[in-house]
């Protein structure tokens, strides 16, 4: 899944996530093959979400600044 190929180069991140999201990630362990724990589902979503905003250059957009009220 989204486990880093190398486990030396990865770093511990924890978090908190409401109960309806954890819940989810539970749903999906069960619907899926493999029977994947929450903690590898959740690592997937974010790593791959990550790669998306990384490869559309997300940190190089320019963002309006807001209006002064």
């Amino acid at each position: 899944m989204g486990q880093p190929k190398k486990l030396s180069e990865s770093r511990e991140l924890k978090l908190l996530l409401p109960v309806e999201q954890d819940d989810f990630l539970i749903l999906l362990g069960k619907l899926g093959k493999g029977g994947r724990d929450r903690v590898e589902i959740a690592t997937h979503i974010l790593v791959r979400e990550l790669q998306a905003l990384e490869r559309d250059r997300y940190h190089e957009r320019r963002l309006p600044k807001p209006e002064n009220s």
